[in-house]
């Protein structure tokens, strides 16, 4: 439906872009910066369910790498794709769990820490850009 359209894309392509450019438009001349997008794991697999969603990421996806190019050398810019580290809504982390012991190589489930030392990794590197890091612990290999 149009209206969940205009919703996802508003919230997974609209936002961060025009995050971006507030932040590309305030970055003094002489200062470097970085931006952190924060994609889905499953990207790599174009099945139907959640196409709307989907699709919305895969423009960040692309808007990642295109924003790489056009705002460097002043600001680096990549994202975390996500995949098993929060339970879907509705459900809680026993289902996490469970679904991670059956779908995830590693056999467990992420966690906020994770993610956390992954950002931190990527703000700290200044020869890294356009650069889509996987933390999902193998399952969409």
């Amino acid at each position: 439906d149009a209206e969940l359209f205009d919703r996802l894309f508003a919230i997974n392509l609209r936002a961060p872009f025009l995050l971006s450019q507030a932040f590309a438009a305030q970055l003094p001349q002489n200062a470097k910066g970085n931006i952190i997008n924060i994609l889905d794991a499953r990207l790599n697999r174009p099945l139907p369910d959640h196409f709307v969603y989907r699709l919305a990421k895969g423009g960040l996806w692309q808007m990642t790498q295109m924003l790489a190019l056009e705002l460097a050398p002043r600001a680096t810019v990549n994202a975390v794709a996500l995949g098993a580290i929060l339970p879907p809504p509705g459900q809680g982390q026993e289902y996490l769990d469970r679904m991670a012991q059956e779908q995830v190589p590693l056999r467990r489930a992420g966690s906020a820490r994770i993610v956390t030392e992954n950002v931190l990794h990527l703000l700290t590197q200044d020869f890294l850009t356009g650069v889509i890091v996987p933390i999902d612990g193998g399952q969409f290999l």
